[in-house]
């Protein structure tokens, strides 16, 4: 908690969450996340939310209206720390947001998102996005957002909502992120450092596997990861919203450096002439036609499976691919 109240401390506008955050097999709680980062925004006298969402109605109203709350419902971590979906459906939606509500302590969840809308069938998604419609117009959540999503279901589900952002793995495609800078949508691109297995802030990014990105980094003094967050800022402005993962205040003071750098057109150009390794994550060399990357882990599959082949991950062929 000491780490939230911290980063809201230094002006940090956005805490990325879900209902299956900090479950799993060291608190096998749902909603353990959620209920951290309510109690964080109460006792720092942000607690008791007014109508806009996450802010408001404190004696640290400045404070407030720079943090806003995000989270997601749709996955589940069991015992063995293993991700399967958790099907929503129209009858229970509307009592999964109330609680979601009831742990962040809002009168209004900021913005609410399907954590895998590609686990649904079309049927499936018109009822829930006629009953997330009218949460939305209730004002019980202000803004939705998509998850591990396709063009093609954005496009769905702006028949019923408005919706606000897309939260895709960062992959370099960049169909989804054109459709979201024209149709005025926020993008969340998670994994923007190294991918999945990079994002808990616990490791060092594949960002420091090149020199020239490391050289000119060190250059504007300051880390690597910072200067391509700051590179997917200016080449995206307006669309862009950056959420990295975090486990030291160190980690948020470098991290708060982004909005600071500057780049001439030569640093734009450097950047763009690195471009991903051949050889595969593993550093088990190339890969083989037809063999693919799990979209979850970054493990390479062979061509054969549908399935990735780790035991602890539920992730498919084709799971959360951009449509163009």
């Amino acid at each position: 908690m000491s780490l939230i109240k911290y980063a809201i401390s230094k002006g940090v506008g956005w805490i990325d969450t879900a209902d299956s955050y900090g479950a799993g097999s060291d608190k096998g709680e749902e909603g353990y996340a959620e209920t951290l980062i309510g109690e964080a925004l109460l006792s720092v006298g942000l607690g008791g939310q007014d109508d806009q969402g996450s802010g408001g109605g404190s004696t640290n109203e400045g404070m407030a209206r720079r943090t806003r709350i995000g989270t997601k419902a749709g996955m589940r971590l069991d015992s063995e720390d293993k991700w399967t979906a958790r099907k929503l459906t129209k009858d229970n939606l509307k009592e999964v947001l109330e609680k979601q509500r009831e742990r962040l302590g809002v009168k209004a969840i900021d913005l609410w998102s399907f954590h895998h809308m590609d686990t649904y069938t079309d049927a499936e998604l018109d009822g829930l996005l006629r009953v997330l419609g009218s949460c939305q117009d209730s004002g019980l959540v202000l803004n939705v957002g998509l998850c591990n999503c396709t063009v093609s279901q954005v496009s769905l589900a702006m028949r019923y909502v408005q919706v606000a952002a897309v939260q895709n793995r960062w992959k370099g495609k960049r169909g989804m992120i054109h459709f979201c800078r024209e149709n005025d949508i926020a993008f969340f691109p998670y994994g923007c450092l190294g991918g999945v297995r990079k994002r808990n802030g616990k490791e060092d990014s594949d960002i420091r596997q090149f020199p020239k990105i490391c050289s000119q980094a060190s250059l504007k003094g300051v880390s690597p990861e910072v200067l391509l967050l700051a590179y997917y800022r200016q080449k995206f402005p307006q669309t862009i919203c950056l959420i990295v993962g975090c486990r030291s205040t160190s980690r948020i003071d470098d991290l708060m450096s982004v909005s600071e750098v500057l780049f001439t057109e030569m640093d734009i150009l450097e950047i763009d002439s690195c471009g991903p390794q051949a050889a595969n994550r593993e550093g088990k060399g190339g890969r083989r036609n037809g063999d693919w990357e799990c979209p979850q882990c970054r493990a390479n599959n062979f061509k054969s499976r549908t399935e990735c082949f780790k035991s602890n991950c539920y992730g498919k062929r084709g799971m959360g691919e951009f449509s163009e």
